[in-house]
């Protein structure tokens, strides 16, 4: 497999300085330069060649045939965001309207029963989160003002 990222080409070396002087992550330019490099092997040809159907066509294969997670795609839309409109000052935003971006899909809460809620409420020692870690005990007052005083000399 060959690294995209050992020999770049002059016009993913620019991509690579417009991200790093926009102050991006090193590991999302890493992210978006493979966005970009994928969009290309899709296309097969460079992606500055590519036409808005072209980038629709790779977004619906992400989306339909990949079936790649929400962040993955809303991933891909911020490259081809950053690749199109902010190095090549293509207007590209008409294209990524017509997109619906995805969202997580929201976590159901969590419920408890009347008599877990009561279990809870009358326990004497404070029951744990689900992660299983148990917070720390509350310092009562005078406990934070004699530790205080150790460090913290009286006016006079």
């Amino acid at each position: 497999m060959t690294n995209i990222h050992s020999h770049p080409t002059p016009l993913r070396q620019k991509f690579i300085e417009y991200l790093t002087l926009n102050r991006k992550a090193e590991r999302t330019v890493h992210t978006y330069v493979s966005f970009i490099y994928s969009l290309a092997k899709h296309g097969r040809r460079s992606p500055d060649l590519l036409e808005p159907e072209d980038i629709r066509q790779w977004l619906y294969y992400l989306i339909a045939e990949r079936k790649q997670a929400a962040s993955t795609v809303n991933l891909a839309i911020n490259a081809v965001r950053s690749f199109y409109g902010g190095l090549l000052q293509r207007d590209i935003e008409p294209l990524l309207r017509q997109i619906k971006r995805p969202r997580r899909p929201a976590l159901a809460p969590r419920l408890y029963s009347m008599a877990e809620v009561e279990k809870l409420l009358t326990s004497r020692r404070r029951a744990a989160p689900p992660g299983g870690i148990q917070p720390p005990p509350p310092t009562s007052p005078l406990t934070s003002s004699a530790r205080r005083s150790r460090f913290v000399q009286p006016a006079r």
